[in-house]
């Protein structure tokens, strides 16, 4: 069983009603919005254009909106208000009733690192800090695994309602 076996296994998860997370190759049937948090998958969809996509920007393709993330970017180039973009985008779709599918390549790190933001910052999640909110959210998406830059947001950037740029 290679490293990263356990990865092709993850489904999509309903994280709450109308928010799914998973993987680039469990979209669910019904849904209104997909939200791809991945710069490659962004840079393969749009070959031709493929030199003019930026870190930190939005495409849209039909129902599909790349936010294109880097997938292991250092803290202090992460661009907090585009974070804070996404974080919107999610909470206007699921106001207006969108089925919203939230992925990446594998759906442990940049996509559910938003959904867990999203949740703690729209108090899902039960959790006085990062570490208890972790513990709560794993306890619904087992396969959460920040990364890098990533992670060092969710610790220093907790509960996520000032995310602007230092």
């Amino acid at each position: 069983m290679g490293v990263l076996s356990w990865i092709t296994k993850r489904t999509k998860t309903e994280i709450i009603n109308h928010l799914w997370l998973g993987d680039m190759h469990n979209l669910p049937e019904n849904k209104d919005m997909i939200i791809n948090c991945s710069i490659e998958l962004a840079k393969k969809h749009f070959k031709p254009q493929k030199e003019k996509i930026n870190k930190f920007n939005f495409y849209q393709d039909g129902i599909t909106t790349y936010a294109t993330l880097p997938d292991r970017p250092m803290y202090r180039h992460i661009d907090k208000e585009f974070i804070s973009k996404i974080l919107q985008l999610m909470k206007n779709s699921l106001d207006m009733g969108k089925k919203v599918y939230m992925h990446c390549i594998y759906g442990v790190n940049r996509s559910a690192s938003h959904v867990f933001m999203y949740c703690v910052k729209n108090n899902l999640i039960k959790g006085n800090n990062y570490k208890e909110s972790r513990q709560e959210f794993l306890k619904i998406y087992p396969d959460f695994t920040p990364i890098f830059g990533w992670k060092k947001l969710l610790k220093k950037d907790y509960p996520y309602n000032n995310l602007t740029p230092e």
